[in-house]
């Protein structure tokens, strides 16, 4: 008994020591004026009072104290089992903050995650505190969630869609002067290219023009009459100054570039430049664009469209003008801005528009978006949930009907060989095709042939025949027309010559394209297809194939049109030399990819306009 008291009394002092220790550390630690605790106490504030406090009166337990707590856990009365299992395996479990804070859950309990297309399991910890939830290092390792690391978030009261248009329309009246019809002005930058060594200066005798439009305009080139009922001049520049001047390389932007500026957004916005392009030049670029006209000579003070450089060149100003905006890509003409929030996009429209009107541009209001979900690019679309490629460039494929005759199976199985060396065991999947172009064979469609023609689909468009968009590759597109539409194939060159797809597109001929002529048509399918692939073959180096002999000289990158030439044709003519472009003629029995897809659409007829 003694023995047992003097044990007890020996507790109590030391108990008392360490109270009485504990109590100097305390102090010690206030009055501290080391740069883990600050000041002396007087001079800290009181926040970092109060957490010393809490860690001296309340400090992280000791693993003897979690096994004493842990056997004494009961169920409480009314508790499930759930929660009782969650509270005990909640006591041994620490959780450090990324400041090292030491926080205790209440409890844990296995959960199933849903994310996307993803689902898996994982813990979730319960504390007591009102915090926003924040996801762990095992959950993003267990989704695969991408995110930048170098990204910064931060939290922005937001406003609604509401208020968010309210605000859009107060900026776009604020910035009205923005939207005028005038072509802007640039006013901080000079549009120059230079001669090959070894130039000599090239003259050509103005083109004869109609009297009824002599009127009209003061220096009559090339003209074409618009929609509108306006004459726009146009000049050819393709055997003067095209074939003259040193090639610009100024990169145009991949959608890899535009992807990693727009990643991130929640809301999209685009803006279109009106006539973009038109920059002013100097007097040295001014006198080589200069034109002959029935008036005269005159020297062109602005940018022409036209000449071959003008693409990389406004690119170029375009990237320098926008540099440092975050959220912003630009494609040529057009804008495009992204922001997580309606206050973040608000705020970064604002801040281009500023940039705009300091530089002189005007946007075309009516082809501008100020609030979508999202855009597309180089056949991907760019929404809040990343980069998707779109089914545009094979939907023509994927939705080509049956053969219904020999002729029509005999134009599908020429593209089908066209694309042979990337399909393996061809023949023996073609085989039952075959068959029905045997000699006194019946037109019958099996469900063999059924078959054969879906996996010939499929192969086509699948990885081992198309390609993705590659801006370091060579680019050719391929058109063709029939009586009944137009086709066409984008295609990249590959290392070892072979020809990869990139895109198909298909479309039925107007009922007043079905009365061109065979050249008027064939000139057309070239336009069209130009104007379907635009973001991918303006501003950089493309090839034409065509199987037409006499439109292949008529639309020669250096040589002038012809002035007998129907006013159709020079309109298209006008057209391509804005594009750097050779021709490539190619026998029609080895064009049988493009001759496939303009016989898709047989029974219909186009919408389209004629452009």
């Amino acid at each position: 008994m003694e023995l047992q008291l003097g044990q007890v009394l020996s507790q109590m002092m030391e108990t008392m020591k360490g109270m009485q220790l504990q109590q100097a550390q305390l102090q010690q630690a206030l009055q501290s004026s080391d740069k883990t605790v600050g000041e002396a106490p007087e001079k800290k504030s009181i926040d970092v009072l109060i957490k010393l406090l809490q860690n001296h009166i309340a400090p992280e337990p000791g693993e003897v104290a979690l096994q004493h707590k842990f056997c004494l856990r009961q169920q409480q009365e009314g508790e499930s089992i759930a929660n009782y299992v969650a509270g005990l395996k909640g006591i041994g479990v620490k959780l450090r903050t990324y400041t090292g804070e030491i926080l205790q859950p209440l409890g844990t309990c296995n959960v199933n995650i849903k994310y996307r297309d993803s689902e898996v399991q994982g813990r979730v910890f319960i504390i007591d505190r009102k915090v926003d939830p924040v996801i762990g290092r095992e959950w993003i390792r267990k989704l695969n969630i991408q995110f930048d690391i170098n990204s910064i978030h931060k939290e922005e009261n937001d406003i609604t869609e509401k208020e968010f248009k309210e605000k859009l329309h107060k900026l776009l009246e604020q910035y009205r002067e923005l939207f005028t019809e005038e072509i802007g002005e640039i006013n901080n930058f000079q549009a120059t290219y230079r001669l090959k060594a070894g130039t000599s200066p090239i003259f050509l005798k103005p083109r004869p023009v109609p009297l009824a439009l002599r009127d009209q305009w003061g220096t009559p080139v090339v003209p074409v009459i618009k929609q509108n009922g306006k004459v726009r001049l146009c000049a050819d520049y393709r055997a003067t100054l095209n074939k003259n001047i040193e090639d610009d390389n100024y990169p145009i932007p991949r959608i890899e570039e535009i992807f990693s500026k727009l990643s991130g957004g929640k809301y999209f916005c685009t803006l279109d430049i009106n006539s973009a392009y038109h920059m002013p030049t100097n007097e040295e670029t001014a006198e080589m664009q200069t034109i002959s006209t029935c008036k005269g000579s005159y020297k062109v003070k602005r940018l022409m469209f036209g000449v071959k450089v003008a693409p990389n060149i406004w690119q170029r100003y375009m990237d320098q003008t926008l540099q440092g905006m975050e959220g912003t890509a630009c494609f040529f003409d057009d804008i495009a801005l992204q922001g997580s929030t309606y206050i973040q996009l608000l705020q970064r429209i604002t801040a281009v528009f500023k940039k705009l009107t300091k530089c002189g541009l005007h946007l075309n209001k009516k082809k501008c978006q100020f609030f979508e979900r999202s855009v597309t690019y180089l056949g991907h679309t760019i929404n809040e949930n990343g980069l998707h490629p779109t089914q545009e460039k094979i939907k023509d494929i994927k939705n080509s009907p049956q053969p219904t005759e020999v002729s029509s199976l005999r134009t599908f199985l020429g593209m089908i060989n066209y694309y042979q060396q990337f399909i393996p065991n061809l023949a023996s999947k073609l085989n039952p095709l075959y068959q029905l172009l045997k000699k006194d064979a019946v037109f019958q469609w099996s469900v063999q042939c059924e078959k054969a023609f879906q996996e010939l689909k499929e192969e086509i468009c699948g990885d081992k025949v198309l390609i993705p968009f590659h801006a370091d590759l060579p680019v050719t597109l391929a058109t063709d027309a029939s009586p009944t539409g137009f086709g066409g194939v984008l295609s990249h060159i590959m290392p070892d010559k072979t020809e990869r797809p990139i895109a198909f597109a298909s479309r039925s001929l107007t009922k007043a394209e079905k009365g061109y002529s065979q050249l008027d048509k064939e000139a057309a399918a070239l336009i069209w297809g130009l104007k379907k692939f635009f973001q991918y073959c303006y501003g950089r180096k493309i090839t034409l194939i065509i199987d037409n002999q006499p439109l292949a000289r008529i639309l020669h990158p250096e040589k002038t049109t012809p002035a007998t030439t129907a006013i159709r044709l020079v309109h298209y003519a006008n057209f391509l030399a804005g594009f750097d472009y050779n021709i490539k003629l190619r026998k029609t029995t080895e064009h049988a990819n493009a001759d496939y897809f303009s016989r898709l659409n047989k029974d219909t007829t186009g919408t389209e306009k004629t452009p």
